[in-house]
């Protein structure tokens, strides 16, 4: 499937890589952070990386968004 006009936007906004999966429009983006956790460097990707969707567009043009990101909280 394509990627839409409208994903290319979306994916520019949030300043990502636009792809479709199962139908829905994705976009991955990838923070250059540097993170410790519980004392250790950690290089996975599952720190750095941000991801975002929507689907199901309806005539009024709302939709459902979903977004998925890593916070870190230092308690001290």
């Amino acid at each position: 499937m394509p990627i839409s006009p409208l994903c290319r936007q979306f994916a520019r906004i949030l300043g990502g890589t636009p792809s479709i999966i199962n139908g829905v429009c994705t976009v991955a983006r990838s923070r250059p952070i540097q993170e410790t956790i519980l004392g250790r460097r950690a290089r996975s990707f599952l720190v750095k990386l941000q991801q975002f969707s929507f689907e199901s567009v309806d005539k009024n043009g709302n939709a459902l968004c979903l977004g998925e990101s890593v916070i870190h909280v230092q308690f001290k």
